[in-house]
């Protein structure tokens, strides 16, 4: 899956999360935390490393992993942003990107994060760039009985909200569930295509809670019939036609009013394939 169709498909599932009510307009609590995947096909690199105490030089091998980055909200589960990045690397070189971009996708109040991600700027961009606070234990460096230098790491160290922080294991329950259903390995060979299956296990895991959800409160039936699956078969000619989007979604679903309303699409209470279909659809012919 492409960078710019996951964006728009994870804005979608996102919506969506909030019109079903999954998610609040604002959520209190979101956890951000990394994991590596397995690859059949890895590639290896060398450094020259040398031991404590020694005066040689001595070549270090290591393997190159596809990694996962997201930014859940604690108490559904529901991924707000992913990056997908080659490890092994530091944590804290992709909380820029995963922050901002979950911030403007959803709001919510506070992010949990682990020792991986302990910075003095890291405070700075969450408190007073993006006005999310951050729990982040400061753990990395040294630890002597000396305070912090500095200001927000200080009050990690003084005030630190331990209870708050225990929720922070929720991002872990999502990876868990990810590599639970999904698989913890990678068969795309290339790092591109690898990064491209990251971020479609992403969607995938979103879509499941969607239509878990579904099931529990709408009580649509299933399985759509053959007539609707007959409509949702989405032939080439039609997605290459220039013909709006909706107007092609429409037509496939049986439903020619279909429309955008707000920026998003107003999907129809219908059969839960259906609906899941109307979403994969729109962001494909986008």
């Amino acid at each position: 899956m492409k960078i710019d169709r996951f964006r728009r498909l994870l804005d979608v599932t996102v919506a969506e999360a909030v019109g079903t009510k999954i998610l609040p307009p604002r959520s209190a609590l979101a956890a951000i935390d990394s994991t590596g995947l397995e690859a059949h096909h890895t590639s290896h690199y060398f450094v020259k490393r040398r031991a404590k105490g020694g005066r040689s030089w001595q070549k270090t091998t290591y393997r190159r992993f596809p990694k996962l980055a997201v930014v859940c909200a604690c108490r559904s589960h529901f991924i707000l942003s992913a990056v997908t990045i080659r490890g092994p690397s530091l944590d804290i070189t992709h909380l820029e990107r995963a922050a901002v971009d979950a911030v403007f996708r959803h709001r919510f109040g506070t992010l949990l994060a682990d020792a991986g991600y302990d910075a003095e700027w890291a405070h700075h961009l969450l408190r007073l760039e993006l006005s999310v606070r951050s729990i982040i234990p400061p753990l990395i460096g040294r630890q002597t009985t000396k305070l912090p230098t500095g200001y927000y790491r200080r009050l990690m160290r003084t005030r630190f909200a331990k209870k708050t922080y225990g929720q922070r294991w929720q991002v872990e329950t999502v990876y868990s569930m990810i590599k639970r259903r999904q698989g913890d390995s990678l068969s795309a060979h290339t790092v591109h295509s690898q990064n491209r299956v990251m971020r479609l296990m992403v969607i995938a895991h979103n879509i499941m809670i969607l239509r878990h959800t579904y099931r529990v409160f709408y009580r649509a039936p299933d399985t759509p019939s053959t007539e609707q699956e007959e409509r949702l078969l989405i032939s080439r000619s039609a997605i290459e036609s220039s013909e709006r989007p909706t107007a092609v979604v429409g037509h496939y679903l049986g439903n020619p009013r279909l429309q955008l309303h707000a920026g998003g699409l107003c999907l129809p209470r219908r059969s839960i394939s259906v609906r899941i279909s109307v979403l994969l659809t729109f962001v494909l012919l986008t």
